[in-house]
């Protein structure tokens, strides 16, 4: 499979992560069917049957007949001036608080934020880092928060708490604990509180489906079993 010039191959070739690609695109299409903005990838295989996702690059846009011009992006790190190796030392709030700083519509771009987390906290991905959030060039001077990557579950991989706090904890989060972010985001609750529910109600179909990932079937069960316990705990 060759990638065009607005697009790469992502291949994951260790063995302590099966199934890496077929992990993460199942959750970044659940992420799009829940209504979150988020990159396009697709699953490809080559003639060996080797898997691998293919990314479409949010970054890029058309420029004139055959270009591509490449829009600026920051992450979160980049935004806080932090070093790479500090990518899991700052919290979910300090994250928002440098994403509000430079964007544009900071209700939009912060409850979009918001509901990242909370995905990515019902999901199981514990390895949701500063790199994983970042702003982008959407016109002229004008930043808004950029779409969903790098989205899945590492739970499964027997990744422990998550790597950010939020509000204080890092894991066993609750309904309460996004509540509580939207007063230190500054940002209508009850909008928010929409918004999470309509997320939920298209996840939950989802957690049905997880044995299309391809782990074992008892594996599969437990995860379901997880994350049937975190959509309660959003749902409230």
């Amino acid at each position: 499979v060759k990638a065009g010039p607005g697009a790469f191959l992502k291949i994951t070739t260790d063995d302590r992560f099966p199934h890496a690609v077929e992990n993460e695109a199942f959750f970044m299409a659940m992420a799009a069917d829940c209504g979150l903005p988020t990159a396009h990838v697709e699953r490809v295989v080559d003639s060996a049957g080797e898997s691998a996702l293919l990314v479409h690059r949010f970054d890029r846009k058309p420029a004139g007949r055959w270009g591509m011009k490449q829009l600026h992006q920051e992450d979160a790190l980049q935004l806080l001036d932090l070093y790479p190796l500090d990518k899991y030392e700052v919290t979910v709030e300090e994250i928002g608080e440098s994403v509000r700083k430079v964007v544009a519509s900071w209700p939009q771009s912060g409850t979009a934020l918001i509901l990242q987390f909370a995905f990515g906290y019902l999901i199981g991905n514990h390895d949701q880092h500063a790199k994983n959030v970042s702003v982008l060039e959407v016109q002229g001077d004008l930043w808004g928060l950029s779409p969903i990557y790098d989205m899945l579950c590492t739970l499964v991989y027997g990744d422990g708490a998550p790597a950010l706090t939020l509000n204080g904890q890092d894991e066993e989060l609750t309904r309460a604990d996004f509540v509580a972010l939207t007063q230190t985001f500054g940002i209508r609750e009850a909008p928010v509180l929409r918004r999470l529910d309509l997320m939920l109600a298209k996840a939950r179909p989802w957690l049905d489906r997880l044995g299309e990932i391809g782990f074992d079937p008892l594996l599969t069960g437990r995860l379901r079993g997880a994350l049937v316990e975190r959509h309660a705990a959003l749902a409230g």
